[in-house]
């Protein structure tokens, strides 16, 4: 019994043994083979998600720098894909104060929006300068591109608005590396200049730029808008209406409000079907290298090729205080003007000739001098050499007012600003006193009125490369009232915002300036020996720092973009 409890006993260890080496069987030829196959799987997979953490992050790097190049252009000032206030170190202009920076769809979206107004005003002039302003963008967008893509390149770069540099290829080397993940037992390493960015496009995308208010005169369909924004990268055209111009086409980029990964696979370059495009959507791809070893053969070496696209953005500039449109009555309101539409309805205002049309070419007026100037659009609406100095007064008081819109941006509600033109000036100072009829836009684009005392006396001097013009004998009053009632009013009009930026837009860089301050200058004699009496005591601009800092108009509304005076004359009508 005893022997055979022994022999029982040497049975079991015998199997368990057996066991023992099945088991260790079966380690050695599926379990082990099994996790080694694991392991290599979460190396190769991981470093395949290393190295797509770390293209992503070049891309995104890239698209943040190419929201930060900026281009200083003659026609738009400073411009950018991305809208940016004025607060960078080398946006100063002359008078020390800060420039913003438009981005490139937010004047594509402004153009487009002012052709829209034109047509409702029915202003020929007006459409012409939205015509002008177009041809401008175009050649603008076309700079704009050209520096972008060559930004992308080894070497290659821009500046942002403090003046530092922005160099994209660098930044995606250094965000890739920066980003590689280290996978315990390999070594993963960027393949030398393997690094290649291209920029273009892809459909579906959105921008932040808002379409014209209300819908009903947008002239876009369901497939160019976004509920309330452009769609990007599609044709959204404008023709005039009435008028034998040829369409013109406005394609946005895509800009949204925050940089973003965007599909790769949907990437395109070139035009597709478009007249042109603003490949503002950044493609990055590398070569990556990682080291596995093998049981059999060792160290192996891999290669895995990986690609993301990003898109920029724009946090968009809602411009506070675009400036006021200033219609002055420095003796108290005028008998037969009691609204806008009242000035631009009578024959005697829009049809009187021109008699000066100036400039001051070396700094604000006075103390520099005037010079007679024909500029565009109103030199294109009389043929020369018939009075192209001297074209209907109507024309250059409607170019102001189209400068005074154009200067608040793609935020403008249409309706609200065609019926300001309809509403009768603000009563609150008595019609005999001296007061100013101001119009300005508010946060949502809509027209608020108001009623300012004239002031203290101090003129506005005529701002530097900007427009001045004087109409004499221009308004009688309406023929109802007895001659012996009827004043003679000449009619001035400063306009402050006609040539924007800092290469063309002289001291103030086209910019709303600030309210005049002491010294006084006398006015300068005028160029055909007849005294301009109206700039007689005109004050001084401020100046900025010499550091700079943010115009005081760009947050308050007390800057005028275009100012509108009746100043009446000594001499009445005869009986």
């Amino acid at each position: 019994m005893r022997r055979k409890s022994q022999k029982h006993s040497m049975h079991h260890r015998h199997s368990r043994g057996n066991v023992l080496i099945l088991v260790i069987a079966v380690m050695c030829f599926i379990v082990l083979p099994v996790a080694f196959f694991t392991q290599q799987f979460v190396r190769t997979t991981g470093s395949q998600q290393e190295q797509r953490t770390a293209i992503e992050a070049a891309s995104m790097a890239v698209a943040k720098d190419l929201q930060r190049i900026v281009i200083d252009d003659p026609n738009f000032g400073l411009i950018s894909l991305s809208d940016c206030p004025p607060v960078g170190k080398d946006t100063k202009a002359q008078d020390n104060w800060f420039c913003n920076v438009r981005g490139i769809n937010t004047v594509l979206g402004t153009i487009r929006l002012d052709m829209i107004i034109s047509d409702q005003l029915n202003s020929t002039i007006m459409r012409l300068a939205c015509d002008r302003d177009y041809t401008n963008a175009m050649a603008a967008k076309n700079r704009l591109v050209t520096l972008l893509q060559a930004s992308i390149k080894p070497g290659g770069g821009g500046q942002d608005i403090d003046g530092n540099p922005v160099n994209p290829y660098d930044d995606a080397v250094a965000a890739y590396e920066s980003n590689l993940i280290r996978m315990e037992g390999g070594k993963s390493t960027l393949v030398a200049n393997s690094l290649k960015i291209t920029l273009g496009w892809e459909d579906e995308l959105y921008t932040n730029t808002v379409v014209p208010y209300p819908a009903s005169i947008a002239s876009l369909t369901v497939a160019q808008r976004n509920q309330n924004c452009y769609k990007s990268f599609v044709d959204c055209p404008y023709t005039f209406k009435g008028t034998p111009y040829t369409k013109r086409d406005f394609v946005f980029a895509a800009i949204d409000t925050d940089v973003r990964l965007v599909d790769w696979r949907t990437f395109q370059t070139g035009n597709g079907s478009m007249p042109y495009v603003i490949p503002s959507i950044v493609k990055c791809e590398a070569d990556q290298q990682y080291t596995t070893v093998q049981p059999a053969s060792g160290k192996e070496t891999h290669t895995i090729h990986c690609v993301a696209c990003a898109e920029p953005a724009s946090l968009g500039d809602h411009l506070p205080a675009p400036g006021a449109l200033a219609i002055d009555f420095p003796m108290g309101t005028v008998t037969g003007i009691n609204s806008l539409m009242d000035i631009f309805c009578s024959n005697q205002v829009m049809k009187s000739p021109t008699d000066l049309l100036l400039t001051p070419p070396n700094g604000d007026s006075p103390p520099g001098g005037l010079v007679q100037i024909s500029p565009p659009p109103l030199n294109t609406v009389v043929a020369p050499p018939n009075n192209v100095l001297h074209p209907p007064f109507g024309y250059v008081l409607a170019l102001a007012v189209y400068d005074w819109f154009r200067q608040a941006g793609t935020n403008v509600n249409v309706a609200s600003l065609i019926n300001a033109f309809t509403l009768p000036f603000v009563p609150g100072i008595p019609a005999n006193l001296p007061q100013i009829q101001q119009y300005q836009f508010d946060l949502s684009g809509n027209i608020q009125q108001s009623v300012q005392p004239y002031g203290k006396g101090i003129t506005r001097p005529v701002s530097d490369k900007q427009l001045y013009s004087r109409s004499g004998l221009v308004y009688l009053g309406p023929p109802t009232l007895p001659p012996a009632n009827r004043s003679i009013y000449d009619v001035y009009v400063k306009d402050f915002v006609y040539q924007p930026g800092r290469i063309n837009g002289g001291k103030h860089a086209g910019e709303v300036p600030g309210d005049p301050i002491p010294p006084f200058n006398n006015g300068p004699p005028d160029p055909y020996g007849r005294e301009i009496d109206e700039l007689t005591n005109a004050g001084t601009f401020p100046s900025g720092p010499p550091g700079g800092a943010v115009r005081p108009t760009y947050q308050q509304k007390t800057g005028i973009s275009v100012d509108i005076l009746f100043r009446v004359r000594t001499v009445q009508m005869p009986p």
